[in-house]
């Protein structure tokens, strides 16, 4: 359970930067 959160939490976060870099 603690990794497949790890591994949710990593792939939003790809996701956020993604956003943000293509926001800037």
């Amino acid at each position: 359970g603690r990794i497949l959160s790890d591994r949710k939490c990593l792939c939003i976060c790809i996701i956020s930067d993604d956003t943000d870099r293509d926001s800037k």
